[in-house]
């Protein structure tokens, strides 16, 4: 632990960004759309699994 303390102290910060910068590439729609796929996506399968262990187990 005390290696990675001392090789990792001589690394350089990067730079801060704020959050709206963070938040920029959501004013494409093209990114928005793929986070709403992946939401529906992941959403429906925790769905499908949750149903299936119920039915399955009781």
């Amino acid at each position: 632990m005390i290696g990675v303390w001392t090789m990792l102290r001589s690394i350089p910060q990067p730079a801060r960004i704020t959050l709206r910068e963070r938040l920029i590439p959501l004013s494409d729609i093209r990114v928005v759309l793929t986070l709403l796929t992946s939401l529906f996506a992941f959403g429906g399968f925790l769905m499908v699994y949750t149903y299936a262990g119920w039915c399955w187990t009781g």
